[in-house]
C-alpha cells in the first residue's frame, strides 16, 4: 500500500506491482491512482564497527543517500529518514539530490554549485579570463603576466611506405 516501501535501512521486494486507477480509500486514507504490491518483504541486516572507540553500525542493503520514500519530505541520509537543510553556510552549497551542504571549490568564497564556474560573489584569488574563479595566485599570475611564452606545436612528420 502507499504508506509501506521499506524504510532508510531496508528496501521492499515484492513479487507483484500495479498502478490502479481512480480514487481509492487504504486504512482510512484517501489515495488517487496509487501504486499497489502483493508479496512484499524486507530483510534488515548491519555491521557494527569500532573505531578510535566510537562504535557505528553500517546497513547492508540500506536506501542510498538521497532516497525519497513515501514521505516526501525527507530523505534518507545515513540509514535515517530526515528533513534534508534548506540553505548552507557560506562555502558550502545545498546539494538537493543527497540532501547535504557540500564544501564549494576551493578558489571560492561562496558558491551555487561544485566547480569553480559556481562561485558567487569574490574569488580567493582573482578570474581567469573565461570567468572562471583562478584556482591558485600562480594561476593568476602566469595568465596574467606578458612575457608567457607561447610553445607551437611543430608540422606532423610523415614517414615513407
Amino acid at each position: 500500500t502507499p504508506d509501506k516501501g521499506g524504510s532508510c535501512q531496508s528496501l521492499m521486494c515484492c513479487t507483484s506491482c500495479a498502478t490502479e486507477s481512480g480514487g481509492w480509500n487504504i486504512n482510512g486514507k484517501s489515495y488517487t491512482d496509487p501504486f499497489l504490491c502483493d508479496g512484499c518483504g524486507t530483510m534488515t541486516s548491519w555491521k557494527e564497527f569500532t573505531v578510535a572507540g566510537v562504535t557505528n553500525r553500517l546497513y547492508l542493503g540500506a536506501a542510498e543517500d538521497g532516497t525519497v520514500l513515501s514521505d516526501p519530505t525527507k530523505l534518507c541520509i545515513g540509514a535515517k529518514a530526515v528533513a534534508p537543510p534548506t540553505s548552507c553556510d557560506s562555502g558550502s552549497f545545498l546539494e538537493i539530490s543527497v540532501g547535504r551542504c557540500l564544501p564549494c571549490d576551493a578558489s571560492c568564497t561562496s558558491c551555487t554549485g561544485p566547480s569553480n564556474f559556481d562561485c558567487t560573489g569574490g574569488c580567493k584569488y582573482g578570474r581567469d579570463s573565461r570567468g572562471a574563479c583562478a584556482i591558485s595566485a600562480q594561476q593568476v599570475s602566469f595568465a596574467t603576466s606578458s612575457g608567457s611564452a607561447t610553445i607551437s606545436t611543430p608540422p606532423p612528420t610523415t614517414s615513407a611506405a
